[in-house]
């Protein structure tokens, strides 16, 4: 058994005899150059941020075996759900579960929720998190939308970088291990998390002259439905 937890310390001491408990250093795993062992500290890395999201309001779920994802739970009783954060410099909130409506008929048709999938990467002999923001679909706020390929595409062609962005901000200041005494969030126990790496690149792509040219079908749009809140 891996742990970051001390075994040799309540309540896990009852399960393991101190005999067979081997304390070591995370960096012995983490900077390791046997890739089995790395892994499997990858491993530990992803069950802790799991754990951890539990603890904020989130729900791990999966499209492939290979990539999961978390994403915002509903909120008791109401389903919608808004959070408050630090963007930059002032605060703000987001609808980070909320109904799609029927243009036409203003029947509920799903649900979409705010998510991200990751990856922990070691760059130079240091570790970080490598987050993808995304969404969720649900039929109720629960049940996973077993047609939720057409929604996702729709939504991912019609955002722009500014959305993306600001839904970046949004996970990263959630994520983010910050010594707040105005505004207390949870603390994970294993996981720490500072500012972004930032690089400058001396040239972009315009969302104008790339994104008219994307395939559109199955997007919110076409399909007649809008979100009841702005987000």
């Amino acid at each position: 058994m891996l742990s970051f937890e001390n075994l040799l310390e309540p309540p896990w001491d009852r399960l393991c005899e101190r005999g067979t408990v081997d304390p070591c250093l995370s960096s012995e795993w983490g900077g390791s150059s046997d890739e089995p062992k790395r892994n499997l500290f990858v491993r530990l890395l992803n069950e802790a941020l799991r754990e951890w999201g539990e603890h904020l309001g989130l729900s791990q779920s999966g499209r492939r075996k290979d990539q999961a994802f978390l994403y915002f739970n509903p909120a008791p009783g109401t389903i919608v759900r808004n959070v408050s954060y630090r963007s930059l410099a002032v605060r703000t909130s987001r609808t980070v579960v909320s109904p799609v409506k029927n243009k036409t008929t203003g029947d509920v048709r799903y649900f979409r929720h705010n998510a991200f999938e990751w990856q922990f990467r070691r760059y130079r002999g240091e570790w970080f998190l490598e987050i993808v923001p995304t969404y969720h679909f649900t039929t109720d706020g629960f049940r996973p939308h077993p047609n939720y390929e057409p929604k996702l595409k729709g939504i991912k062609a019609l955002e722009r970088n500014l959305a993306v962005l600001g839904q970046l901000l949004m996970w990263a200041e959630i994520l983010r291990t910050r010594n707040d005494e105005l505004f207390p969030k949870p603390v994970s126990r294993h996981l720490g998390f500072g500012d972004f790496v930032t690089v400058n690149c001396p040239a972009g792509v315009l969302d104008e002259d790339w994104l008219p040219h994307e395939d559109t079908e199955g997007s919110e749009a076409a399909a007649g439905e809008l979100p009841l809140f702005d987000t």
